[in-house]
């Protein structure tokens, strides 16, 4: 058997029990197993960024926290990979941030200001952006104008990434998709802000 969602410094007890037909006779042994889980000697964490000036190069995950996931920046930049329903890295969101771990480091998106924005590169080196007034996503190998985002900060510390002609804005659709959706359609009860988690070693 497999323990998921431990943590770190925290130690467990384990104990095993038949499946009991009588719960007089099966009854669950005493713990004979003690595992603490290290913490390993350095550990990275995604820390939040929650305003313009802490928004400097490096990497991001671009979080829905609600349901603790992730864009996943591993995937080619289109409506049926990365854009596409339930695509998606889970994290585990702690006050230190998000661990720094093999899966969320490849869904990581390198952020960078340039000017008149900031590009925003997925794991293929893909610059992500959205259409003009229109629902989907799309990427390029070039940093042209169309391909430069804007990134805002709302007062709840989530974040707004509009395309390059501020038309569409990148949010998660609760039927499972990570999109750019037209401004009118992500006003929308269904459409949820995203936050960002920028690595820090």
């Amino acid at each position: 058997y497999t323990f998921t969602e431990t943590n770190y410094g925290t130690t467990y007890e384990v104990s095993v029990t038949a499946i009991p037909s009588d719960v007089n006779l099966y009854k669950a042994s005493t713990a004979t197993t003690t595992v603490t889980t290290e913490v390993p000697a350095t550990v990275a964490y995604y820390k939040p960024v929650t305003s313009t000036e802490a928004l400097t190069e490096g990497k991001y995950l671009i979080v829905y926290k609600d349901k603790s996931i992730a864009v996943d920046g591993s995937q080619g930049a289109d409506k049926s990979k990365m854009g596409g329903q339930n695509v998606s890295v889970a994290v585990t969101i702690s006050d230190e941030g998000i661990i720094s771990e093999s899966a969320t480091d490849a869904a990581a998106f390198t952020i960078a200001p340039v000017t008149g924005g900031y590009t925003l590169v997925n794991k293929d080196g893909q610059f992500v952006n959205g259409p003009t007034g229109a629902n989907g996503l799309q990427a390029g190998t070039v940093a042209a104008n169309n391909y430069i985002c804007g990134i805002s900060f709302n007062e709840d510390g989530s974040a707004t990434i509009a395309n390059y002609d501020a038309t569409t804005q990148l949010v998660y659709n609760t039927s499972g998709y990570f999109r750019f959706y037209k401004n009118s359609t992500a006003a929308g009860s269904n459409y949820k802000a995203l936050h960002l988690y920028k690595l820090s070693e």
